[in-house]
């Protein structure tokens, strides 16, 4: 299963990129912004099948970049990541297209097996 994180924190991304990686995902590419990762999917020569999404960045939030992801990239399943998650939040994206949203808090023990769950088209908010 192929993987992209979009997260404006670079040692976040790094940590869960080896993470992933050592749990046996593949990690296409890691984005500072929603922005970033829309340019790079115009020109990548394989789509992810689920982006890590952060909902709070610059340039390009998370709701943002999922409605594109939506309307442009159907196939990508969306797992949103906040550090500060709350049911308003979580609530907004799941509407925005987010087939998952998970507090940062804990992430470590809930990770591979969400990943594996959304991917297998299981929503959970």
């Amino acid at each position: 299963m192929s993987v992209a994180i979009v997260d404006d924190h670079t040692l976040f991304r790094e940590v869960v990129s080896r993470f992933l990686t050592y749990q046996g995902f593949t990690v296409l590419t890691e984005a500072m912004h929603g922005q970033a990762f829309l340019t790079w999917l115009e020109t990548c020569p394989r789509l992810p099948d689920i982006c890590l999404l952060d909902i709070e960045m610059p340039v390009m939030d998370g709701y943002e970049t999922a409605r594109h992801l939506r309307r442009k990239y159907p196939s990508i399943r969306i797992l949103a990541l906040s550090l500060f998650l709350d049911k308003t939040k979580e609530k907004l994206m799941l509407r925005s297209g987010a087939d998952c949203v998970l507090a940062k808090e804990g992430l470590p023990d809930k990770l591979k097996e969400t990943l594996l769950n959304v991917y297998r088209g299981k929503r959970r908010g």
